[in-house]
């Protein structure tokens, strides 16, 4: 690749992105994690030439395409790092000092809020979260972080985006469980 530089990712920031030093500055690349090498070329897409031993198999299908979850390629050990150091870093920008307690995980399957997109295309209607960054929606089978309550609730969900009144919106409108 012309003019590409190759970069060492030296942390992750804010929303999970891999920072690197570039000769222009910090350069944010998605899904990229400390200690990999990426090519970044001019105004195209990074890729990966090395992997972190903190990078994991994502365990859900959707990861990738769903805006829901951008953390499922790090180890948990990275996970509760980069989160724990959020924290620390938020209250040293405010002049607060405390000791910050780690992390704690919480289990798969316990979360109890989300806003879902919707959309209805004739009979047919699409259920999920947007993609990051993106309008398009990702029609969820399964959600390994949603209680199972509200995964249980999406056909019921979608019949009554099916059955709607006319006035609803034909292609996009949102929920929140």
């Amino acid at each position: 690749m012309r003019d590409a530089a190759e970069v060492v990712i030296e942390k992750l920031g804010g929303k999970g992105d891999g920072v690197a030093r570039t000769a222009s500055g910090e350069r944010f690349i998605a899904g990229a994690l400390p200690g990999e090498r990426w090519v970044v070329p001019p105004g195209g897409v990074a890729h990966r030439i090395s992997d972190s031993p903190d990078r994991v198999t994502p365990p859900c299908s959707h990861f990738g395409t769903c805006g829901g979850c951008m953390a499922q390629h790090m180890s948990e050990r990275l996970y509760l790092d980069w989160k724990h150091q959020i924290v620390r870093e938020a209250f040293a920008h405010r002049g607060i000092a405390a000791e910050i307690e780690p992390v704690r995980p919480m289990p798969r399957r316990s979360r109890r809020r989300a806003f879902l997109g919707v959309e209805v295309r004739g009979h047919s209607v699409m259920l999920g979260f947007r993609e990051e960054g993106q309008h398009a929606l990702v029609d969820i089978s399964d959600c390994l972080l949603l209680d199972p309550a509200i995964m249980a609730a999406f056909p019921h969900l979608k019949e009554m985006a099916r059955i709607a009144p006319d006035w609803m919106s034909p292609s996009t409108t949102a929920t929140s469980c």
